[in-house]
């Protein structure tokens, strides 16, 4: 895939993330729904040629390689790592313009078991106010209100169940040690 991220590169495209079996790029703002499927599409077959070409040139090969356009997301969202100017491995979410609008996370809180159900439903109003252009501040001080001022209300009768909200249920596997016996790994 660095070889077709050098390529995409090459013609003018901005790859914003790129790993082993995929790459993730940004194509021009102006570009309206239509165009830039069309663009993503022509992209693809021109690096399935290039393979094509190299393949058949340096090894004599047919090449069975196939890229494949899969998704546009307008808008997308991708955070950069702690310390970097770059985005995380595989966490992002967007806004899937296929056949039907839905949000999508890869990698993040609402799809993550390590993260408490208030983060994850958290995370999921805000995505889903701020796609669309919705109030954003809205859905915080909601979260503020709902969430947090409740849980120190102790004498409603939902701040257990709210409580449970903030809960963080670890799966755990047990592994075999020789010399230790049993242990847990979480």
């Amino acid at each position: 895939m660095q070889t077709t991220k050098t390529w995409l590169q090459e013609l003018g495209v901005t790859v914003i993330y790129g790993d082993t079996d995929s790459n993730l790029v940004a194509l021009r703002s102006e570009l309206d729904e239509m165009q830039s499927h069309r663009v993503a599409s022509d992209l693809a077959e021109k690096i399935n040629q290039k393979w094509r070409n190299r393949l058949k040139n340096n090894l004599n090969l047919t090449s069975y390689l196939e890229l494949e356009y899969e998704s546009l997301y307008r808008p997308f969202f991708m955070p950069k790592t702690r310390n970097r100017n770059v985005g995380g491995k595989k966490r992002y979410a967007g806004l899937w313009a296929q056949d039907d609008y839905r949000l999508v996370f890869k990698g993040m809180e609402p799809i993550r078991s390590d993260w408490t159900q208030s983060a994850q439903d958290f995370q999921q109003d805000l995505f889903s106010a701020l796609f669309p252009g919705a109030d954003v501040q809205q859905v915080v001080d909601d979260y503020i209100e709902n969430c947090i001022i409740a849980q120190m209300r102790h004498c409603l009768p939902t701040a257990s169940a709210q409580a449970k909200t903030l809960i963080i249920i670890q799966k755990l596997s047990l592994l075999m040690c020789p010399r230790r016996g049993n242990t847990i790994r979480a």
